[in-house]
């Protein structure tokens, strides 16, 4: 007598349309962590933009402080320079008080 071995497991009823499925499933989940690490990327991106920013400021402020404190050195050594001129003025005029 011949015996017929029916498998009634659905896994090997059509096994290349069941590995289709599998691949299709391991697709979509390899493309969400994909698109996950895509937007954890993108924020990264946008804060080391900020950051940039940020510093792109500071950098141009400190360029900016640079300006104004050389400015008012001159202003000062200007302001020394009349300083030294004035007193040396006011002590030829004590002299000439004094020869009167």
């Amino acid at each position: 007598s011949t015996t017929t071995i029916t498998n009634n497991n659905p896994q090997h009823r059509h096994p290349h349309r069941n590995s289709i499925k599998l691949e299709r499933r391991r697709l979509d989940r390899l493309k969400k962590e994909l698109d996950r690490q895509q937007k954890k990327l993108n924020e990264e991106r946008m804060k080391l933009q900020q950051q940039v920013e940020t510093l792109r400021s500071e950098q141009n402020m400190v360029e900016t402080n640079k300006l104004a404190e050389s400015k008012l050195k001159s202003e000062l050594d200007k302001t020394k320079k009349e300083k030294r001129e004035l007193r040396k003025l006011y002590e030829d005029a004590q002299c000439e008080m004094k020869q009167l």
